[in-house]
Order: structure tokens, then sequence, then C-alpha cells
């Protein structure tokens, strides 16, 4: 069954996902510095990205579920975060992840009877952009995933699961 949920603008996307890993991270006990220093990046990006003023790439959603020992359609997904977070200590490696969204991407897509072509006037996503994603050539934004999540009518989480 197709994801029905009002698409949110840019800016109310970016926010959601700051305050869910903000909220995650504290969960853990983690400052900031921490999280930063675990997941080797700048804790004023990261501020930016708890903020929702930094969009971020799939990569770097793969390094802060890590940090989090989270999955990273946890991260992304819209429902409430549980009580009790499980603990994800063996996480494929940020290749097999990206291998598997654009595997994801692909099948929905084919699934649809869509072509590249199709999602992309859908999306406004550029076909030769999109087909390295599909081919995990290329790390696509958090706005990138959330502009092919809704052209397949599917939530962001579900192209990271």
């Amino acid at each position: 069954m197709a994801y029905t949920g009002g698409m949110m603008d840019t800016v109310e996307r970016r926010t959601n996902l700051g305050e869910r890993i903000r909220m995650l991270r504290k969960q853990r006990g983690l400052s900031q510095v921490r999280l930063s220093q675990d997941v080797a990046m700048g804790r004023a990006y990261l501020s930016r990205v708890e903020s929702g003023t930094r969009n971020v790439g799939f990569d770097m959603l793969c390094r802060i579920a890590d940090g989090l020992q989270v999955s990273v359609d946890l991260l992304l997904s819209d429902q409430p975060l549980p009580d009790q977070l499980p603990r994800i200590d063996d996480a494929p490696s940020i290749e097999q992840r990206s291998k598997q969204l654009g595997a994801n991407i692909l099948a929905l897509r084919l699934a649809q009877d869509m072509t590249q072509q199709h999602l992309s006037e859908k999306t406004h996503v550029e076909r030769s952009y999109l087909a390295k994603v599909e081919k995990a050539q290329r790390n696509a934004s958090f706005d990138i995933l959330c502009k092919l999540a809704d052209g397949l009518g599917v939530k962001p989480s579900d192209l990271a699961s």
C-alpha cells in the first residue's frame, strides 16, 4: 500500500530530522561534541543538522546512525521513538547500505512500472543523478531522498530499510 501522508516542505523535514537526531543523541547520553567526534564530523556541522539548517548526505546519515547505534530507517522514520531503543553494533558498511538504498529505489520504481525518466520528471531530480543513486555511484542528500520517496509514494524511511 502506498504512503499517502502529506508532503512536507524541505525546511519542516530537515527540522524534524534534526529534532529526531537530537532526541536520539540525548537518549543515548551523548553531547554534540562526543557524537561529532565518534562519527568524524565537525560539531558545528552536527549542530546545523540538528537545527535543520543543513542538508545531509546519505553517507553522513549512516555515520550519524552508527554513532547513535540505530538503523538509518529509524533515524528517518516519522514514527514515535520506542522507549527502549535497540542497539545496533554491527551495521552494514556505508557502501552496502548505499547499494541497498539504490536497490530499494529501483525495486519500488519498477514495481510501479515507472521509468527513470518518469520518476525524474515527477521529482525534478536529474535522470542521470537518479541512475547513479540507483547504482550506488552517487551519494543522495536527505532532500533528494525525500523527493524520491514522494515520487514513489513511500516514506523516506522505506528507502533505507
